[in-house]
């Protein structure tokens, strides 16, 4: 075996074209780039679109009718029933010590590898407003994707839809909340607390 350790591959990082590590620079401070602030809180979070992308791939494992699911290479029904209110879920853990990941990637130019420097953090926790229309999906549906979202798609770079393994999530906590006070037409919300 060859292993390649970190300090090896910010050597290659040195030389490469695709993605050097720039030299005034650590390790930590790139990583430290790397990580999603809210516009407003300045807190570190999860953005809309990455939480909203595990769900519509989390629905390529749930049944809708017969052997259709609620994703496929037609499109995703997910969009049509589940809605996000929130553009950013910030982390409720706010301390949580960022780590650094130096991984070795291909080089999109040429061949060999490339450091991909990235902040991990290793217990982050989020809560989560989710809303759908109840007489398209079933609740027990919706509970199924965020599930499935948070095992096979996770959020961030290095996420399972990816071929990585950092940003699975699970479900800690799940209440269903009625809205008949509202509009006939308004979504039920299911809260659910994410780790």
């Amino acid at each position: 075996m060859n292993p390649m350790t970190e300090e090896k591959l910010l050597e290659i990082g040195k030389y490469k074209v695709a993605a050097p590590v720039p030299p005034d620079r650590t390790p930590e401070q790139v990583a430290k780039a790397t990580v999603i602030r809210g516009r407003k809180s300045g807190q570190i979070g999860i953005p809309r679109p990455y939480l909203f992308g595990a769900l519509v791939n989390g629905g390529k494992y749930v049944k809708f009718e017969g052997l259709r699911r609620y994703t496929g290479a037609e499109g995703s029904l997910v969009p049509a029933f589940i809605f996000l209110p929130k553009a950013f879920y910030p982390f409720k853990n706010q301390d949580e010590p960022m780590q650094t990941s130096i991984m070795g990637v291909p080089a999109t130019k040429g061949s060999g590898m490339v450091p991909c420097i990235r902040a991990m953090f290793e217990n982050w926790k989020i809560d989560v407003d989710i809303r759908y229309l109840e007489d398209e999906i079933h609740e027990g549906n919706v509970r199924a994707i965020v599930e499935r979202a948070g095992l096979t798609a996770g959020v961030g770079a290095y996420r399972p839809a990816r071929k990585g393994f950092y940003g699975q999530f699970e479900i800690t906590r799940w209440e269903v909340e009625s809205e008949e006070e509202h509009a006939e037409e308004a979504p039920e919300s299911a809260k659910f607390a994410a780790d």
